[in-house]
């Protein structure tokens, strides 16, 4: 068996961090830190064929979820954008971060999202409900104004500000 290629990708989910003791969840920069790495030890065990492979069930165009996922690792500072259709939004959107002020990079990520796609995307969204595939699904859905066929990744020298 080849590693991370014949068993299947471990999503991204707030089950990896269940077990966390209390006496860092209790402290929001500890409890952020933490998770981060517990997040980015998974998707760092994840490879480019097998990711590409897990979306192959889904409604979604290549280049669009490509786009997407650049987008979304670098305005949430994800190492790199192996996102699965499995992945939660909680995670991805780092909804379970905890934080002394409000973080805007959500925020951002959505506005540079609705100018890459040239849509609005509504509001009434169950984002931290939703898994990143049904999240993609819903926004290229949207009366097919997601122009899929011509939106493109980003070049990751780009998008990392080198």
């Amino acid at each position: 068996m080849i590693p991370g290629k014949d068993e299947p990708i471990s999503p991204l989910t707030m089950r990896l961090v269940a077990d966390a003791p209390l006496r860092w969840r209790s402290i929001p920069c500890i409890f952020n830190r933490k998770c981060k790495a517990i997040f980015e030890r998974a998707l760092s065990q994840r490879n480019a064929a097998t990711v590409s492979e897990s979306w192959l069930g889904c409604e979604v165009d290549e280049r669009f979820h490509l786009a997407v996922s650049d987008l979304t690792a670098n305005h949430l500072y994800w190492s790199q954008p192996l996102f699965v259709p499995q992945d939660e939004c909680f995670v991805l959107f780092r909804f379970w971060q905890r934080g002394i002020a409000d973080c805007m990079e959500f925020e951002g990520f959505i506005l540079d999202l609705e100018s890459l796609l040239g849509l609005d995307i509504p509001g009434d969204l169950k984002l931290p409900s939703m898994t990143y595939g049904e999240f993609l699904e819903a926004i290229a859905g949207l009366g097919n104004k997601a122009k899929a066929a011509s939106v493109e990744p980003a070049d990751r020298n780009d998008r990392i500000g080198r």
